[in-house]
């Protein structure tokens, strides 16, 4: 499969997984000065379509491809970026939110596939964070999948990039090393973005430090 259908096919897996959740899916709790509000959806085509669309879609066989000399810009970057999420988030998001609505069933007697309410339990705070820490997890293992094979995730594929190392096969550490700086960089990004203009930096900061480059590719 090339780029295109797997963008297009990726979008709508992601809006399927979204429509038979009733719209929204997933935990979430939110508080400001006026209380806090607690919710929770998924459904149950949705708890169980979305990994499966996930898994097919990771291991859906694509077009070989070759890296070229060329460096992907941040566009290229920011829709692999969004597309890997938007995987993550059909995959998973419904079936993280189960265990919040079997913790609400033991409280009310009633299961329901969605709930709100606006007040706490000791276990919201915990629920919620499980439901993202799993989201994350499902992040970082696509790409660490993608890296140590010497391939391309599903969204940097469809951006049409890949990263290579400089030492040959990806290992854990080298992984590691790349997600963290990236992660730190990320996270003052308006002035990480400020020192590459002024620098005229072509690579990130991130593939330097950890011996990686991200290239554009071509159909083999």
């Amino acid at each position: 499969m090339t780029r295109l259908p797997l963008a297009i096919l990726l979008l709508c897996c992601f809006f399927a997984v979204t429509y038979f959740g009733g719209g929204e899916i997933g935990a979430s709790l939110e508080c400001g000065s006026g209380g806090c509000l607690v919710s929770a959806s998924s459904s149950p085509i949705s708890a169980t379509l979305g990994p499966l669309l996930f898994f097919a879609l990771v291991f859906l066989p694509r077009r070989s491809v070759r890296g070229t000399d060329a460096i992907p810009g941040i566009f290229k970057k920011m829709v692999a970026l969004f597309s890997d999420l938007f995987l993550v988030l059909m995959g998973f998001t419904a079936i993280s939110a189960v265990p919040m609505l079997l913790v609400e069933y033991s409280h009310t007697g009633v299961f329901q596939w969605s709930f709100a309410r606006d007040f706490t339990r000791w276990t919201d705070g915990l629920l919620t964070l499980f439901s993202v820490a799993v989201t994350c997890l499902a992040f970082l293992l696509l790409r660490a999948g993608a890296l140590r094979t010497g391939s391309s995730s599903v969204g940097q594929y469809v951006s049409g990039y890949l990263v290579v190392s400089e030492q040959g096969k990806v290992n854990w550490k080298t992984f590691l090393s790349r997600s963290i700086w990236a992660g730190l960089y990320l996270w003052f990004w308006p002035v990480y973005f400020f020192y590459r203009l002024i620098k005229g930096q072509k690579e990130h900061s991130w593939d330097i430090r950890s011996g990686t480059k991200s290239v554009t590719f071509k159909y083999s």
